[in-house]
C-alpha cells in the first residue's frame, strides 16, 4: 500500500492520504502519534511534531509492521493477558481510595480512549465501545470478539461458568477502568465523590466472530489453565481447611486443659475459703473502688485501672470471703473470676441509694438529666481478703458471671472502712401531705366503686383528684408509698403541664397585656409583648396537641396568631416584662471602648429559661403558663 504525506504550512500540520483502508497496525501507529481522521477530506492529519513527522515518513516508506493483525499469537497467552496486576497502592476503588492510573485533569474522553486502545491491543480480535454519555459516566462494552457468549444465563456466576473467556476479559476491563478512578465518598452521610461512574459489560448486540486456528488453540489453553488453577485452588482450600481443623483441635485441647486447671483452682479455693454474710449492722463502705468493666482476670482488672477504663464507686460490703493469698493469686491469674461459684458468690451485686428523693426507681426515672447526676449511688459488693487480713479485691457479682465487675486492691482508699449511710426519709410535713394524698385517693376510689380496678383511666377520678394536684409538689409525689398511685400522680402532673391544660386553667382575660417568653428551636430566648385575645387548639406538624394564640402584638394593628407545641419551653407572664440584658448576656467593655456581648448559655440550654423564670419570679410578676422543655 502506497501512502503519501504533505506538510500543510498554513495550518502547521501533516496530512497523510491512503488509496485504500490501511492495516490495523498502521492505524494504531497513526493514533499513537496523535493523528486524527478527517471524514470530510478523507485524510489523516496531525499537528507537526517530530513524532508525527517520523510516523508519516515510516508509513510512506512502508516501514510499519502490518502483520500484527494476522493470525499470530501474542507474546502472552490469553490466561496471562486476563490477569490484572494492580499498580502501587492498589486499584480496589472503594471509599477513600485512588486508582494507580488516576491522573488529575485527565478527562473522561481521554480515559475512555486510553482504556479502549489498551484493551484492543491486549486482546486482538476484540472490538470495544467506550462512551462518555450521561452524567459523569464511562460506559465500556465489548461489541465483538471470537469468544462465545452464553447470554441466556441470567446470573453472572452461571454466565461466567459458560463464558469463561469473556468473563475474564471483562474482569480485566473493570480493573483497568477502575485504575483511572478515585472514590472519596461517605455513604454514612450520603456524600458521593468519584472521578466518574462506570458500567462495563457485553454489548446487547454482541457479535461472535469466527476464531482463527491460533485463537481456537488459545481458548483450549485458557480452559485447560483454568481447570488447573481451579484444582490448585481447591487443593489450597482443602489444605487450609485441614490446617484450620488441626489448629482448632489443638486450641480445644488447650482450652479443655486450661478449664480443667481453672476448675482445680476453684475447687481448691472453695475448700480453703471462708464466706461470711454480714448483718446490716456489720456492713461497711470501702470508698473509691476502681471497678473494671467485666475483666476476665485480675491482671486485666489492673490494666483497666492504668487505662482509666473503670467505674469508680463507693462499695457497700455485704459479704466477706477469706482465703490464702497464693490460692487467690492463682485463681485471679487463671481467669476463674468469671466462673459461677455458688459457694462463694451468692448473687451479691447491684446498687442502691439513700437519697430521700427516691423511694422507688419511678422517682429516679422521672428526674431530668441534671437532677439524676446529683443522686449518689453505692455498689453492693463482696470483699475478698487474704488470710493475713489484707484486701485482695472487691467483686460486684450482679448475679451473672459475664457481668462481674472487679476492683483489684490496693488503691487509694482501699484501707478505709466507712459506716453505711442511714436511710434518708422525707421531712415530716412532706410525708404527712403524702399520706393525705393516699387517703384522699383511697376515699375517691371507694366512692366511685373502682376498688376492683380501672381507676387509673377514670375521668371522674382525675376530676376529683385535681384539687389535690393544685396543692402538691413533686416532693409530695416522691413521698407517696403506693406505687400505682405514685405513677398516676407523675403522669397526671405531666398532663397538667401541657399547654392546653395550663391555658384552660389560666383563663387569661381578653384585653390583658401579656409577655410571651419562648425558647427558640434553634437556640436563644425571644420575648413578645402583646394584648391577649384568646387561644384555640390546633395541630402543627407531628404535634396533635398544639395551640394557637390569638393576640395583638405591641405596636401592631389587628390580630396575629402564634402556634406553640410541645418542645420548646414557654412562659406567659402578665404585664409588659422586659428581661434585663445581664440575665442572658455577659456584657464587657474593652479598653478600646468596644462593647462585647457574650451569651451566658449554650444554644438550647434549659438553664437559660430557668434564669428567665427566676427573674420573673423575683419581680413578682404573675405567671399564667409555665411549660417546660420537652424534646
Amino acid at each position: 500500500m502506497t501512502a503519501t504525506y504533505t506538510l500543510n504550512a498554513e495550518k502547521n500540520g501533516i496530512e497523510i492520504t491512503f488509496p485504500n483502508k490501511p492495516a490495523a497496525a498502521v492505524l494504531d501507529a497513526l493514533k499513537a502519534a496523535g493523528y486524527r481522521w478527517s471524514r470530510a477530506r478523507r485524510i489523516w492529519w496531525a499537528h507537526q511534531s517530530p513524532k508525527a513527522l517520523e510516523t508519516a515518513q515510516a508509513v510512506a516508506d512502508g516501514r510499519i509492521d502490518t502483520t500484527a493483525g494476522k493470525d499470530t499469537a501474542p507474546a502472552l497467552d490469553l490466561w496471562e493477558r486476563t490477569r490484572w496486576t494492580p499498580g502501587p497502592g492498589g486499584d480496589e476503588c472503594h471509599a477513600h481510595t485512588v486508582g494507580s492510573n488516576y491522573t488529575r485533569g485527565m478527562s473522561n474522553k481521554e480515559i475512555a480512549a486510553t482504556v479502549k486502545r489498551h484493551l484492543t491491543q491486549r486482546f486482538p480480535g476484540t472490538k470495544w465501545s467506550a462512551t462518555t454519555q450521561g452524567y459523569n459516566s464511562i460506559d465500556l462494552y465489548l461489541k465483538s470478539s471470537p469468544y462465545h457468549n452464553e447470554r441466556h444465563y441470567e446470573t453472572r456466576r452461571e454466565w461466567a461458568e459458560k463464558s469463561p473467556e469473556l468473563s475474564a476479559i471483562l474482569q480485566y476491563a473493570e480493573s483497568l477502568l477502575n485504575s483511572y478512578n478515585y472514590n472519596d465518598s461517605d455513604t454514612m452521610t450520603d456524600y458521593f465523590d468519584v472521578n466518574f461512574y462506570d458500567s462495563v459489560g457485553v454489548c446487547y448486540n454482541y457479535q461472535q466472530t469466527e476464531p482463527t486456528e491460533t485463537q481456537r488453540a488459545e481458548i483450549d489453553q485458557f480452559r485447560a489453565r483454568m481447570e488447573a488453577e481451579k484444582r490448585k485452588e481447591e487443593e489450597r482450600m482443602e489444605r487450609e481447611w485441614q490446617e484450620e481443623q488441626a489448629r482448632r483441635a489443638i486450641e480445644a485441647q488447650q482450652a479443655a486443659k486450661l478449664d480443667e486447671e481453672r476448675r482445680a483452682v476453684i475447687a481448691e479455693l472453695t475448700a480453703a475459703a471462708t464466706v461470711r454474710a454480714l448483718d446490716p449492722l456489720e456492713q461497711y463502705v470501702i470508698p473509691a473502688a476502681p471497678l473494671a468493666r467485666k475483666a476476665a482476670d485480675i491482671e486485666e482488672a489492673r490494666t483497666a485501672v492504668e487505662e482509666n477504663a473503670v467505674d469508680v464507686s463507693d462499695c457497700i460490703i455485704l459479704e466477706e470471703i477469706t482465703a490464702p493469698a497464693a490460692i487467690l493469686d492463682k485463681w485471679g491469674e487463671c481467669g476463674g473470676l468469671l466462673y459461677d461459684i455458688p459457694e462463694l458468690f451468692r448473687a451479691v451485686g447491684g446498687s442502691r441509694t439513700f437519697d430521700s428523693r427516691i423511694t422507688s426507681m419511678t422517682d429516679y426515672h422521672q428526674m431530668d438529666k441534671a437532677e439524676r447526676e446529683t443522686v449518689k449511688w453505692y455498689t453492693l459488693a463482696v470483699a475478698i481478703y487474704t488470710d493475713t487480713g489484707g484486701l485482695w479485691a472487691i467483686v460486684d457479682d450482679e448475679g451473672y458471671n459475664y457481668a462481674r465487675y472487679i476492683a483489684a486492691a490496693p488503691w487509694e482508699g482501699s484501707t478505709e472502712r466507712l459506716p453505711v449511710p442511714q436511710n434518708q426519709s422525707p421531712d415530716y410535713e412532706t410525708r404527712a401531705q403524702a399520706e393525705r394524698v393516699e387517703d384522699t385517693s383511697t376515699a375517691i376510689i371507694d366512692r366511685l366503686g373502682l376498688t376492683g380496678g380501672g381507676w387509673e383511666m377514670s375521668p371522674e377520678y382525675a376530676q376529683q383528684m385535681d384539687p389535690i394536684m393544685e396543692t402538691i409538689t413533686v416532693d409530695t409525689i416522691r413521698a407517696v408509698t403506693i406505687e400505682p398511685l405514685k405513677e398516676w400522680l407523675y403522669r397526671r402532673q405531666d398532663q397538667r403541664q401541657q399547654l392546653r391544660e395550663q391555658l384552660a386553667r389560666a383563663q387569661i382575660p381578653a384585653g390583658e397585656r401579656v409577655t410571651i417568653i419562648k425558647e427558640s428551636c434553634m437556640g436563644g430566648v425571644s420575648c413578645s409583648v402583646a394584648t391577649w385575645d384568646h387561644w384555640e387548639p390546633c395541630t402543627y406538624a407531628q404535634y396533635a396537641d398544639a395551640v394557637k394564640l390569638i393576640v395583638k402584638p405591641k405596636r401592631k394593628r389587628g390580630l396575629w396568631s402564634m402556634t406553640l407545641h410541645r418542645g420548646p419551653a414557654v412562659l406567659i407572664v402578665a404585664g409588659d416584662v422586659e428581661i434585663p440584658e445581664p440575665v442572658l448576656w455577659e456584657v464587657e467593655t474593652a479598653s478600646t471602648g468596644v462593647t462585647i456581648r457574650k451569651s451566658r448559655f449554650a444554644s438550647c440550654d434549659p438553664a437559660a429559661m430557668q434564669a428567665v423564670r427566676e427573674y420573673v419570679q423575683s419581680i413578682g410578676a404573675r405567671i399564667y403558663v409555665d411549660a417546660k422543655q420537652k424534646y
